[in-house]
């Protein structure tokens, strides 16, 4: 909390300022939202993980397939020679580019 007040260009009080937003925001009942609501919240925020899970997993699988599909391919090693260029933006910058005479 002091941090981001030193950020926000305070110079004097910040002790006292971090401890009444403490108070205010983090320490007082009406923070709170009533229990069946704070649950339902709580199922919520475990449902979109999962969501998030799923499509994390779904990025990744593709992700490994192209780890091994492109080496092999004719132009990788020149694709591979650009700096910055890894595996999967070469990939990408094939793809990007579209078939040409080594997509025979």
């Amino acid at each position: 909390m002091h941090a981001a007040l030193k950020r926000a260009a305070r110079r004097r009080g910040i002790e006292a300022e971090a401890d009444r937003i403490r108070d205010v925001f983090f320490r007082t009942e009406w923070a709170h939202q009533p229990p069946l609501v704070e649950d339902a919240l709580g199922k919520q925020m475990l449902a979109l993980l999962i969501q998030l899970e799923a499509a994390c997993t779904a990025t990744d699988d593709p992700a490994e397939a192209m780890e091994v599909a492109f080496p092999p391919h004719p132009d990788a090693d020149l694709l591979l020679s650009f700096p910055g260029l890894g595996v999967q933006l070469a990939a990408r910058a094939l793809a990007a580019a579209g078939p040409g005479p080594a997509w025979s």
